[in-house]
């Protein structure tokens, strides 16, 4: 009996002309269609059930962190989804694990962890048995051909259907050159690369073009598609206004030095660390840091309070959220932690309506993620009706907050909110639920408390954020001093002189 090593072969670029690769590449598509075992993923469709999605949360919700045993044991259920042989099962199950080693290696963030995992299995449902069933032992390998750009999470489901015995076949004719192949993947990959580049991506849902006319207007299509890739590509770095507005956005929190603090104040999200576009997600790279204590120099202290607060929105009295009576309105909250977006719309306290479709969107999102993630964030996280307090503290957002996210363009300037801390109140539970919608909405936080004073530590888990601890601390220190350590620049001579 003949065995058949599986291979994980990526064609970059193209050999000849054009018009020549894509008639190759269309004869191999249709001479492998004829055979059983085969699929051309040309584009890949991440649109994932609902069901699913409601079946994954219930199997992820005591996740925390990467415990590869743990995560193993936790979604024995969802592996019964995605494949209901018992053989093609044990098989995708061992192989699983050899991925979600390799993907954890590169990915501690479990919340953007969490969004790929579930996608992979999502698409190794769609195809993998349907690629496995059509195989017998001693045939060539069943295949998967795919054409274009491909990304994070995609990636890693190929290597995953690779290491399940299916052969990879990748065409990637594009001028992207670089890619973000982690060292644990390139290993498995036979790389081939051509010299010239296309940017054309409809080769297969245009392949029964054959009418001259077609033929013509099938040209003028690709011309402009190429532009549009080339100036306004996901992965670019340069984007047209408002170009992702429709994209759900995940807070990608780094880790930032104290000057990073001022420093990146001026830097837009596009060209930080940390920032990606993907699959209809976008993944903001923003601080959280609190400054703890003074300078010695005062005048230092200030002036680095006023560059990092440059353009900000501040916040000077704590607490800042505002204490108000309301009725609760009964399920708002599914028994598996999903809002009733619908229901929310209709409450009388819903004031979002005049804002951008999208900006609702993305406001009751972030509430969602607040939900999930309620455990890692809050130190109050298992008050009764925390998921209900969640909800009505962010429909009380005042004006000034909703106009930062209406005019938050995700790739550019990064929505920062300053509190200067200056008295002994601490944070109340409603100060705790804004903090962590305004992080895990993307936007900059930075908290000045030259006390030292706890205030943040009393409502957000410390992990979240980071801590800058200064010379000393000024208890008696408050903001509206701040004048006295202005320095006034001193006059040149020829100013001086002319009485300017």
């Amino acid at each position: 009996m003949k065995i058949y090593f599986p291979f994980l072969l990526f064609f970059i670029h193209i050999q000849g002309t054009f018009d020549d690769y894509e008639k190759k590449l269309l004869d191999f598509d249709e001479k492998l269609s004829k055979n059983r075992g085969y699929i051309n993923l040309y584009n890949f469709n991440h649109q994932i059930d609902n069901n699913f999605i409601e079946k994954f949360n219930q199997d992820w919700i005591d996740i925390k962190v990467a415990d590869i045993p743990f995560i193993m044991k936790n979604l024995s259920n969802i592996f019964v989804s995605v494949c209901g042989d018992i053989v093609l099962r044990k098989i995708f199950i061992e192989k699983f694990e050899i991925m979600l080693t390799a993907y954890l290696k590169q990915q501690l963030n479990m919340s953007i962890a969490k969004n790929s995992i579930i996608k992979i299995l999502f698409l190794s449902k769609k195809y993998y048995s349907e690629l496995m069933n059509d195989y017998y032992i001693g045939e060539e390998n069943p295949k998967i051909m795919c054409y274009g750009q491909i990304y994070r999470d995609d990636l890693y489901f190929l290597l995953l259907m690779f290491l399940c015995s299916i052969d990879i076949i990748y065409f990637n004719p594009t001028r992207q050159e670089k890619f973000p192949f982690p060292r644990d993947v390139v290993t498995y990959i036979q790389n081939v690369k051509y010299d010239r580049t296309s940017n054309v991506t409809n080769i297969f849902v245009k392949k029964n073009v054959e009418e001259k006319s077609d033929r013509q207007e099938t040209v003028a299509y690709r011309a402009t598609q190429e532009i549009r890739s080339i100036l306004h590509d996901e992965q670019g770095g340069i984007y047209s206004n408002w170009q992702f507005e429709n994209y759900i956005v995940n807070a990608n929190t780094i880790k930032a030095t104290y000057d990073e603090v001022l420093q990146l104040n001026a830097v837009d999200a596009r060209f930080r660390q940390g920032f990606e576009v993907e699959n209809g997600q976008i993944y903001i790279p923003n601080i959280f840091a609190k400054i703890s204590g003074v300078n010695t120099d005062r005048y230092e202290y200030f002036n680095f309070f006023d560059l990092a607060s440059q353009n900000a929105l501040l916040i000077e009295t704590v607490p800042f959220s505002v204490q108000r009576g309301y009725y609760k309105a009964p399920g708002l909250v599914s028994k598996d932690g999903l809002i009733d977006k619908e229901r929310i719309k209709k409450l009388s306290e819903y004031k979002f309506k005049h804002l951008r479709e999208s900006v609702q969107d993305y406001i009751l999102d972030t509430i969602q993620d607040m939900i999930n993630k309620k455990e890692a964030l809050f130190k109050f996280c298992h008050d009764k009706d925390i998921d209900t307090d969640i909800i009505y503290e962010i429909l009380m957002l005042e004006r000034r907050y909703l106009d930062l996210l209406q005019n938050f363009d995700y790739p550019y300037k990064i929505p920062r909110i300053v509190i200067f801390h200056d008295n002994e109140t601490p944070f109340n539970k409603n100060d705790g639920i804004r903090v962590g919608f305004f992080l895990l909405a993307g936007l900059d936080i930075v908290i000045f408390t030259p006390s030292g004073y706890n205030d943040v530590e009393l409502v957000i888990n410390e992990f979240n954020y980071d801590t800058h601890k200064l010379d000393t601390y000024d208890s008696n220190l408050r903001l509206k001093d701040k004048s006295k350590y202005v320095k006034v620049q001193k006059k040149g001579f020829w100013a001086s002189l002319f009485g300017n």
